[in-house]
């Protein structure tokens, strides 16, 4: 303690105790700074580009796409109360930095891997299918498979 954490240190203010009481007092001013130490370590939000923020925003960006969810999703406020009961120190970005930022990236980087594996397949079949949402939104879907 006193090599490395010398301000945490007290001195045994009356010479007269035991030593369980002196460890009594000790233990009890050194819980007494760490805990307020571990109060304002949590208490801090993450920066937006910390990497365990990036991992978090990244997961919901997956769960908006794989689930086909509105982005207006992430403004709700039983939403935010969810992620903070998770981890009070990620902020939630806006649904205009998924709809703008996050998921284009996330886009990007897929049709990149998409083209980079169509690019080294040597044979490759295509099926396509049509087909309508419940709220009557049409789409096509393609599907490609190559062997390897």
């Amino acid at each position: 303690m006193r090599r490395h954490h010398p301000n945490l240190l007290v001195e045994d203010p009356i010479p007269t105790k035991t030593t369980s009481e002196k460890l009594e007092v000790k233990t009890s001013v050194v819980n007494t700074s760490i805990s307020g130490n571990l109060v304002s370590l949590f208490s801090k939000k993450y920066p937006s580009n910390a990497e365990c923020s990036k991992i978090i925003t990244d997961k919901i960006a997956r769960f908006i796409v794989k689930d086909l969810r509105p982005f207006s999703m992430v403004d709700s406020p039983e939403f935010r109360d969810m992620i903070a009961c998770l981890d009070n120190r990620y902020q939630v970005p806006s649904r205009k930095t998924f709809s703008e930022v996050v998921i284009p990236k996330m886009y990007s980087d897929v049709k990149v891997q998409v083209l980079s594996s169509l690019l080294e397949a040597e044979q490759v079949a295509l099926t396509t299918d049509g087909w309508s949402s419940r709220a009557t939104e049409s789409y096509i879907t393609i599907t490609s498979i190559h062997p390897y």
